[in-house]
C-alpha cells in the first residue's frame, strides 16, 4: 500500500509540474504573438507614413 501512495504522489508531483510548464508555454506564446502584432503595427505604421511623404 505504501507503493502505491507513493506512486500516487508522484503522478500527481509530474501533473502539476507539467501544468506549469504549460501554463509557462502560453505566456511565453502570448508575449511572442504580442510582440509580432507590435511589430506589425510599426512596420504598418512605416509603411504609412513613406506613403504620405
Amino acid at each position: 500500500m505504501d507503493t502505491d501512495k507513493v506512486f500516487m504522489q508522484t503522478i500527481k508531483e509530474l501533473s502539476e509540474a507539467l501544468a506549469l510548464e504549460k501554463l509557462k508555454s502560453n505566456a511565453f506564446l502570448l508575449e511572442l504573438n504580442q510582440l509580432k502584432a507590435e511589430k506589425e503595427a510599426n512596420e504598418k505604421a512605416e509603411n504609412e507614413k513613406g506613403e504620405d511623404k
